[in-house]
């Protein structure tokens, strides 16, 4: 029961509209939140606790990041970003997946990327050839090479 009042505390303060006084005060709360993320990323959340833990998540991403101006007013006015804060969210167990789906979109809406969460597949077995690879006659019959730059063992597929 305790930390239920803890999650729906988060969520309320994150849901506090944001003002030019308050933003100092909001990114120490968001801070905070953060580090509860961590410290309790092994607990057994409820579903309505995760749906309030991924609300705090995206409120604090629309304060911060999604105020309507262009990135390049974005950088020069915002001192704060939520970025950590969905770094770490991206990192702890207690997410389901399409939490963390949602969240590695707005990940990637941050860098500046505009990648989305399932267009993202491990760059070796899409890129051999661009790294100048040359299946051997033995490793061609199972597509599997070794890199000696990366030291590991990647697939090509075969013609």
């Amino acid at each position: 029961m305790a930390m239920e009042k803890r999650v729906t505390e988060f969520y309320d303060e994150a849901l506090q509209p944001l003002s030019a006084t308050s933003e100092l005060k909001k990114a120490k709360a968001m801070d905070h939140f953060r580090k509860f993320l961590f410290k309790n990323q092994d607990f057994q959340f409820s579903t309505r606790e995760q749906s309030k833990l991924f609300s705090t998540v995206e409120a604090y991403f629309s304060q911060f990041d999604r105020n309507g101006s262009t990135p390049a007013d974005q950088q020069q006015q915002r001192r704060v970003t939520s970025l950590p804060l969905i770094e770490d969210a991206l990192k702890v167990p207690c997410f389901p997946t399409k939490h963390k789906q949602k969240m590695l979109k707005w990940y990637y809406e941050l860098l500046g990327t505009g990648a989305d969460a399932t267009s993202h597949a491990p760059a070796a077995a899409s890129a051999p050839a661009a790294a100048g690879l040359q299946p051997s006659e033995a490793d061609a019959e199972d597509g599997w090479v070794w890199d000696d730059d990366a030291q590991e063992m990647i697939f090509i597929k075969p013609k």
